[in-house]
């Protein structure tokens, strides 16, 4: 009975929104302690969509962390702010900007930090080189955040560091200790990894989509690849 109640009570803990209005519309958002897949192919554009929702997601009002594991600090601080400003990170990269881009990054990073100060939310970025779920639970557990993003999955470490893993088994392992640690953590945890490019299945574990709630995955068309169409 008090499952019922709670099921239909209007008081009810909201979902977290994605920010994306077709898919919000039609799920209600991520129930908290979810866990949820992005995978496509080698320069997918997995991380751009992934961090598009993060930033979505600040905007609504969530405390948001992204850990980039694949990058350095300045390079997390390039794909930022190039997320921000709309100005490709490429011409970031080789400084390689006008003195109107200079000028438009510089606005829309003091507009983002100004309203980071005075939302009273949180988005924060933090590279780090690897990282367990436990890892990630001990370290961030007292910040509250509503979503964290692990980019990617395939670079992180069991919480039990164990050694000599075949990749399937190490990916099985990691996506049942993420789900875990979502639950722990009351958050949406959101982790990125490759397809198999010539079967079109998570990359090395076909497993990880049963600890996942959701998978989000999609592949290219070689014409699209060569065209960008």
């Amino acid at each position: 009975e008090q499952v019922v109640q709670r099921v239909l009570s209007r008081e009810r803990t909201k979902g977290i929104y994605t920010g994306f209005k077709s898919f919000d519309d039609k799920s209600h958002g991520f129930a908290r302690g979810n866990f949820l897949g992005i995978a496509s192919h080698y320069k997918g554009g997995k991380s751009m969509l992934a961090y598009r929702m993060a930033l979505n997601m600040y905007e609504l009002g969530y405390n948001v962390l992204y850990i980039p594991l694949e990058m350095s600090d300045g390079e997390a601080a390039e794909r930022h702010l190039s997320s921000i400003s709309g100005v490709p990170v490429e011409k970031l990269r080789a400084a390689n900007f006008s003195a109107f881009e200079e000028k438009t990054i510089m606005k829309k990073y003091i507009e983002f930090e100004q309203r980071h100060k005075s939302a009273g939310n949180r988005f924060s970025m933090q590279a780090m080189s690897s990282v367990s779920p436990t890892g990630v639970e001990a370290r961030f557990r007292s910040f509250k955040y509503d979503a964290i993003f692990l980019d990617y999955i395939n670079l992180m470490d069991t919480s039990r560091g164990e050694k000599n893993l075949r990749d399937h088994e190490r990916i099985n392992i990691l996506g049942r200790e993420l789900k875990q640690t979502a639950s722990k953590l009351n958050a949406l945890i959101v982790a990125l990894t490759q397809l198999d490019e010539n079967t079109g299945d998570l990359r090395y574990s076909k497993a990880l989509k049963e600890h996942c709630n959701n998978v989000w995955t999609w592949m290219y068309k070689e014409e699209q690849r060569t065209t960008n169409i």
